[in-house]
């Protein structure tokens, strides 16, 4: 192409003629006629080089080059998660993680047990937990069985995070197989307002929605919300989740503070396996129903982070987290299954005319044509005979309530001893977790439907009757402290073409366990492990 340098002004009319002498020079001409400059030579091509940095403790400090790990850690950004179309972090480590799998035993998404290479991060209590998650350096592995509930993290509120495998200290008790380190979204980098509705079979739909924005001044902000339902695709099978993430902060040249906050209100059905017999008649069907878990959970975190040099930087944070749940289990009550169910006695009879039951035949009534049988469980019930030994059915109610607080505060520093680069990181954390956790068991019977209906007996020793010559009673009812005091550091060395990293923690920990149950002991236990 040719080129028009103007550097006076001139008339229209010259400037036109300018333009198509200059578009007529780019025709093909005689050399002889037009000689050409020499060309000068090509450039260099340029190569475009990736570095990838991870953080590699649980609050941020100065991170520390992908070739530096000695393990195959994985990270992700928001865009990876968004390209990914899932519902919630547990199916995104499911679909793009090497070495993670999932098992949907309770028949929710949003409570699968995460399995990375042979050890869970389960929401369900008593499963053995063997991964840490952290999110901007919150652990939010529960204090109460080290369970995780994926129903909690806003996964749209993710910017990035690191799954880093094998047993790292620096991330605490139960990292077993590994630890997942989640940061979350600010407005500085994601300004702008985004919102997407989706709709889909069995009434599924969810809405998110995401704001953020920033300041010259440095401040900056960033709300986001999820609002997901959905009847599901088997019988009694709804599901609700409720999550909202804001954060607040300030970036400026040499430090910075962000106050987040997040709440989560859920309410999910996960009726577990059903009888392989019963999915040849109705895939869609469920053994026991309701099987029910809401979740209410708020946190608030405050991190701040200096850069003191330019080889020292200092973070911290100090939190707050509240969690409620509640669980409704339908399920078979197994003291039954060897006990006569269906024909009341006499007695059995005059204590269900004596509330408007009448009409019950004196004998006939079998397995054959009364397959779901009640009448001796109401019976039982009036009576407070033998109700844990005639009814077939029982609601099992839990209530768990967990308030957390902790403080934790590292320093970073960079330095160099010989021909050796280290990159020293030492710091210590505070935390403190009441629980409060109680279990109760309504008898009741099986319905033609698999819902279980409760007659007002109860595992209490008293209202349940006895089995076996036994008072019937599960309750539990336990309220406990736990106070954990920790200390961690992690050096890594860079020599050449090698890096070392060494890595250490102490942990004191002190849990005081109490059974609030009364009459019977008001039993204590107090344990210190260090």
């Amino acid at each position: 192409m040719g080129r028009i340098i103007v550097k006076t002004p001139v008339t229209v009319r010259r400037w036109a003629l300018l333009i198509v002498v200059a578009s007529a020079s780019t025709l093909p001409r005689p050399a002889a006629a037009f000689p050409q400059p020499p060309q000068p030579p090509p450039a260099p091509p340029t190569v475009a080089v990736t570095v990838d940095v991870i953080g590699t403790t649980p609050l941020p400090g100065v991170d520390v080059t992908l070739d530096k790990m000695p393990s195959p850690v994985q990270t992700a950004i928001a865009r990876d998660l968004d390209e990914a179309g899932t519902l919630d972090l547990s199916a995104f480590l499911n679909r793009r993680m090497t070495g993670v799998y999932v098992n949907e035993t309770q028949g929710n998404p949003f409570q699968p047990d995460v399995n990375y290479r042979g050890y869970t991060a389960s929401p369900l209590l008593g499963t053995p937990q063997g991964l840490s998650i952290f999110m901007d350096g919150v652990r939010l592995n529960q204090p109460f069985g080290e369970v995780v509930s994926w129903d909690l993290i806003p996964r749209l509120a993710i910017s990035s995070l690191t799954l880093i495998p094998g047993s790292n200290p620096l991330f605490g008790l139960n990292t077993l197989g590994g630890a997942l380190s989640i940061q979350t979204k600010d407005g500085h980098a994601n300004a702008g307002t985004s919102v997407q509705a989706t709709y889909g079979g069995h009434l599924r739909r969810n809405l998110e929605f995401e704001h953020g924005g920033f300041r010259s001044t440095g401040l900056q902000w960033y709300i986001a919300g999820n609002l997901f339902a959905e009847d599901g695709w088997r019988d009694a099978s709804p599901s609700d989740v409720r999550q909202i993430f804001a954060k607040l902060g300030w970036h400026g040249a040499k430090s910075d503070i962000d106050l987040s906050s997040s709440f989560a209100d859920t309410a999910l059905t996960g009726n577990g396996l059903q009888d392989q017999r019963l999915l040849v008649r109705d895939y869609a069907s469920v053994y026991t129903s309701p099987d029910q878990t809401s979740n209410r959970a708020g946190l608030v975190n405050l991190g701040w982070r200096v850069r003191h040099t330019p080889t020292v930087t200092f973070s911290g944070n100090a939190y707050y987290r509240d969690i409620r749940t509640h669980t409704l289990n339908g399920d078979i009550n197994d003291d039954a299954l060897d006990q006569s169910l269906y024909q009341p006695s006499a007695a059995e009879r005059a204590a269900l005319a004596a509330v408007g039951i009448t009409g019950v035949p004196a004998s006939g009534l079998t397995a054959t044509n009364t397959p779901f049988p009640s009448l001796r469980c109401i019976a039982n019930a009036l009576l407070r005979d033998r109700p844990a030994e005639r009814c077939d059915g029982l609601l099992n109610r839990t209530g768990t309530s967990q308030h957390t607080a902790g403080a934790a505060a590292q320093a970073t520093r960079l330095g160099s001893l010989g021909r050796t680069r280290h990159q020293l990181t030492a710091g210590a954390a505070f935390d403190r977790s009441a629980v409060g956790f109680t279990q109760t068991s309504e008898l009741g019977y099986l319905n033609a439907d698999r819902t279980v209906t409760g007659v007002g007996a109860f595992g209490d020793g008293v209202t349940g009757g006895s089995v076996n010559d036994v008072p019937y009673d599960t309750r539990v009812d336990l309220g406990g402290t736990i106070h954990t005091l920790s200390a961690y550091g992690t050096d890594t060395l860079t020599a050449g073409a090698w890096s070392v990293t060494l890595s250490g923690r102490v942990n004191r920990i002190a849990i005081d366990n109490r059974d609030r149950i009364r009459p019977g002991g008001d039993a204590r236990n107090r344990r210190a492990d260090g």
